[in-house]
């Protein structure tokens, strides 16, 4: 069966015209609505991203002060070589 062309007249040459025009426009404008919506989405993932770096390498160099030694206390482990003396009563 072979398609049955629609009733009444075809498009003429000005309506195609203004019809591949009007769709030309339309795919423009997506293009560039899709341009910024991509650099939008782009925009705020870079930003958390950086957001997120900066928290874990803030949290890193607090971390790092923490675990530093404390240089005003020396750690040190001894024998007592000698017992005490005695108290002589006088």
């Amino acid at each position: 069966m072979s398609p049955q062309p629609l009733p009444g007249r075809a498009p003429g040459l000005f309506a195609r015209v203004v019809a591949f025009i009007v769709g030309l426009g339309a795919l423009v404008i997506s293009v560039i609505v899709g341009s910024l919506v991509l650099a939008a989405v782009a925009g705020f993932v870079l930003v958390v991203g950086l957001v997120v770096y900066a928290r874990l390498w803030w949290l890193r160099r607090q971390m790092q002060r923490q675990a530093r030694p404390n240089d005003d206390v020396i750690e040190a482990e001894y024998k007592v070589v000698q017992p005490p003396r005695e108290r002589r009563n006088s």
